[in-house]
């Protein structure tokens, strides 16, 4: 069965219209193309700011996954958008695994995009809880 992970994955752009530009460079790597990832990523352009977000429960996340570095190919994306155009964005990726203590976050962002961040913070984050039904 292996390890598993529950994982969150969100990309928070300017506009509507840089998200578009993006993921139409994004949609055309060959990694994106061959595990369909496009398809699992829920897209929200119309929303203030427009965002993408993948949502995976009880999942096998390993670098060396072609489909892992096809989701994580959008950080690289918007990166250069932001070197060669100006582009804002921010990302955040959160990951929880079966150990207590197993909790990854990654974010980045581009120069004064601290609202698109803060958005992103304020909208995921892990929690651990502890339930008792005595």
């Amino acid at each position: 069965m292996g390890y598993r992970s529950d994982v969150i994955f969100a990309v928070a752009f300017k506009n509507r219209e840089q998200m578009e530009e993006i993921l139409a460079v994004y949609q055309m790597d060959e990694k994106v193309r061959t595990h369909r990832v496009i398809e699992k990523w829920k897209l929200c352009p119309e929303h203030e700011p427009p965002y993408m977000v993948f949502r995976g429960d009880d999942v096998k996340w390993y670098p060396n996954y072609g489909d892992v570095q096809a989701f994580e190919h959008i950080v690289s994306v918007c990166a250069e958008f932001e070197e060669h155009r100006g582009f804002e964005f921010a990302s955040r990726f959160v990951r929880i695994g079966e150990d207590d203590a197993d909790i990854e976050i990654d974010d980045h962002l581009s120069d004064d995009s601290y609202d698109l961040m803060d958005f992103l913070q304020d909208c995921l984050f892990p929690v651990r809880r502890i339930n008792c039904s005595l």
